[in-house]
């Protein structure tokens, strides 16, 4: 997904965020310090060393909930369903830029041949 707005919210914390996902276990890296942010798994095109700004661990239903608009972060933050390490802050002055990443997601997954999972 291409979005300039997205991109530019992103970018604009300069920060490294790592996400962990449980059952099945899968790591994700959202990179926001190019001017155009990258997101990888695992440790791909990773140096070994990088410590990330904010570590976010789910498991993996809620972060295909939560992907899909169908799970509040601020909820799920107090419910711990979903767990922070690093400036929460920052995290929620990221909530409005995720809206159109939630249609992309569902494109993606029906693209994929998945729409049991995008729920279309």
């Amino acid at each position: 997904m291409h979005n300039p707005t997205v991109g530019n919210a992103f970018a604009s914390t300069k920060s490294l965020v790592k996400v962990n996902f449980t059952e099945p276990d899968t790591v994700m890296w959202i990179d926001c310090r190019p001017a155009t942010p990258v997101v990888t798994t695992e440790d791909a095109g990773l140096p070994e060393k990088e410590i990330p700004d904010m570590v976010l661990t789910m498991s993996a239903d809620n972060g295909h909930r939560f992907w899909l608009g169908r799970l509040s972060l601020p909820v799920a933050l107090t419910s711990r369903k979903v767990k922070v390490k690093g400036p929460t802050s920052m995290l929620m002055k990221l909530l409005p830029a995720f809206k159109p990443v939630y249609r992309g997601y569902e494109e993606f997954l029906v693209e994929r041949g998945r729409q049991d999972l995008a729920g279309v």
